[in-house]
């Protein structure tokens, strides 16, 4: 009877060595193991930064885009004024020159580009009649100024 314990302790001795070695394989993987999760660990926690970084950017953007959006909204509608405004200026003008356009001036019958352009006269054939221009009289207001 002794035999079968004894070769049942020798298997135990066995299946205990291997099961001590099994231990130190699965200890050193272990000790492999462990920086790389450390690592894991550290990119993990760098990548939740990185996301909340990009999350305060994103916002900021959006912000951004907002006031784009209200600024190019202003000006939209300035450019609304600006174009009411420029059709009534021109409606006035229209009318104004109707109204002027009431008026003859001699030589322009009611329209003023000839205006720009004064009447041509030949000054040396005008002759001036009952004009008697006397230099030498003077009153008081007329002291100031030198005579040539």
């Amino acid at each position: 009877m002794q035999r079968p314990h004894k070769k049942a302790s020798i298997e135990i001795i066995s299946i205990s060595e291997e099961s001590v070695e099994i231990a130190k394989k699965s200890g050193q993987q272990l000790s492999e193991i462990v920086p790389d999760v450390q690592k894991t660990s550290i990119l993990v926690q760098e990548i939740v930064a990185a996301s909340a970084e990009q999350n305060l950017n994103a916002k900021q953007i959006s912000k951004a885009i907002e006031q784009f959006s209200m600024v190019t909204q202003q000006n939209s509608a300035s450019a609304e004024e600006m174009s009411t405004g420029a059709e009534q200026l021109a409606t006035q003008a229209e009318v104004l020159q109707n109204v002027i356009g009431f008026f003859k001036i001699e030589g322009t019958h009611g329209n003023f580009n000839s205006l720009n352009k004064p009447k041509q006269k030949n000054i040396l054939k005008t002759k001036s009649t009952n004009f008697n221009f006397n230099m030498k009289t003077g009153d008081e207001k007329d002291a100031d100024y030198e005579r040539f």
